[in-house]
C-alpha cells in the first residue's frame, strides 16, 4: 500500500506546486481545493500525511483537524498559514 501526501488548499497554484514537489520524489499526491472533496476522499487506512492551509473560505483548516480528530485516526498534519 503506498502512501499519500494529501494536500488542501484552496490556492490553485499552492496545490499544483506542493503536488508537483511530491510527485517528483516518487511519492503519491492527492490535492483538493475544499474540506468537502477532502472528507470523500479521505482513505483512513492508508497511510498518508496532510499538508493543510489554515485560511480556507466555507471549512477553514482547524475544523478539519477537528473532524480528524472525531475519525479516530492519527493522520500526521502540516499546517501551512
Amino acid at each position: 500500500m503506498r502512501p499519500i501526501i494529501y494536500i488542501l488548499d484552496d490556492d490553485q497554484g499552492v496545490r499544483a506546486s506542493l503536488s508537483w514537489l511530491v510527485e517528483s520524489v516518487g511519492l503519491t499526491a492527492r490535492a483538493f481545493g475544499a474540506a468537502a472533496e477532502f472528507f470523500r476522499a479521505f482513505e483512513p487506512d492508508v497511510p498518508a500525511c496532510l499538508v493543510l492551509d489554515v485560511r480556507m473560505p466555507e471549512v477553514g483548516g482547524f475544523e478539519v483537524q477537528g473532524w480528524l480528530n472525531e475519525q479516530g485516526g492519527e493522520l500526521p498534519v502540516i499546517v501551512v498559514a
